[in-house]
């Protein structure tokens, strides 16, 4: 036996050499009411394909709203706080909880019903003297779908030295204009 040599096979399990694969994230899509929080647990159609662990990772503000985590680490809540309504979407990913997997993106789709429940505000236009207070009704062309009292919680404007008080019963504001818009030109 000159030229004997020993042939030694090692049965290794099948599994010792193949890489491990990512979780996946599957789109999502819900559907809520403006103004309204909706949660939704965005893990129910995801996957791992050898059933690791996983849980939610990085989750992306959308457009339109505002999302948070409920605290179990697989909803989210989203929520529109202005007056909108339409198409809104966010993305997200998964990732093992033990393991370097992490998934590719995946969507979640937002459909923002217009709420017949919110009341709404139209935009104002008035003219005041400088330097004299002017007491204005800016909730008279507003309303409310349930006839509900309105009420001003919070008044804006763009760009212009005004002094603005709402009333203590917040019916109407008082406002004082320190120049004009001409002025500033």
């Amino acid at each position: 036996m000159k030229n004997a040599f020993l042939l030694v096979i090692f049965l290794l399990p099948f599994g010792l050499w193949a890489q491990n694969q990512p979780p996946v994230a599957v789109t999502d899509s819900m559907e809520t009411l403006s103004q309204e929080i909706v949660s939704m647990n965005i893990l129910l159609n995801d996957y791992d394909p050898e059933n690791d662990p996983f849980e939610m990772g990085n989750v992306r503000l959308p457009e339109h709203g505002n999302r948070w985590t409920d605290g179990t680490n697989d909803s989210i809540l989203y929520y529109v706080s202005e007056y909108y309504f339409g198409p809104d979407s966010m993305k997200y990913r998964i990732e093992e909880v033990q393991g370097p997997g992490v998934s590719e993106w995946a969507w979640i789709h937002v459909n923002v019903l217009e709420n017949p429940d919110v009341p709404y505000a139209v935009n104002d236009t008035f003219f005041v003297k400088i330097l004299e207070p002017t007491v204005l009704d800016i909730l008279l062309n507003d309303g409310d779908p349930n006839a509900d009292e309105l009420i001003i919680k919070q008044v804006d404007f763009d760009e212009y030295d005004l002094n603005v008080e709402i009333s203590p019963d917040s019916t109407h504001v008082t406002v004082t204009a320190f120049y004009s818009y001409w002025d500033k030109q």
